[in-house]
């Protein structure tokens, strides 16, 4: 395994470009052709200190970006209502199972602790281990494009 360090893009915006490429690769039918992402501009995005998202990455001692996760005001459309969320978890294949995930998903409660959030929202359908783990609490779920969703909520 290859050792890593959490890193803000507010802090890194020369990460913008790599993030850009691991979204792309690992959500190709969002952020690929045809899709209606733009990879680019959601890592962009997060290079901005003053508001939310605010994006971090684990970066290998190469450089590399392994994996990504944000903090932002939305997530899915059927829950606009609840904010801010825990989104855009996404590591790419080779380092699955490295607990690359519970790093970003840490560094991320930690931040929306210190930016004062009393609460953070999180959809997920791979991650739920780990959210469950670290004390989330399970308050709904939503199918959406034939994937079972698990919302959830942590009390910070």
């Amino acid at each position: 395994m290859k050792t890593f360090q959490i890193q803000w893009l507010s802090d890194r915006p020369d990460l913008a470009g790599a993030t850009a490429a691991l979204l792309l690769e690992v959500w190709p039918d969002y952020y690929g052709p045809g899709g209606v992402g733009d990879p680019l501009a959601a890592a962009r995005e997060g290079c901005d200190p003053s508001g939310l998202p605010h994006i971090c990455a684990a970066v290998a001692e190469d450089g590399e970006v392994m994996a990504t996760c944000a903090l932002k005001t939305s997530s899915i459309p059927s829950h606009q209502h609840l904010t801010p969320w825990l989104a855009g978890l996404a590591t790419r294949e080779a380092f699955r199972k490295q607990g690359l995930g519970e790093a970003l998903i840490a560094a991320t409660e930690d931040k929306a602790r210190a930016l004062g959030l009393q609460e953070l929202y999180c959809a997920t359908y791979n991650a739920i281990g780990i959210v469950e783990r670290r004390g989330w609490q399970r308050i709904d779920e939503e199918l959406e494009d034939g994937t079972l969703y698990g919302i959830y909520i942590l009390k910070l």
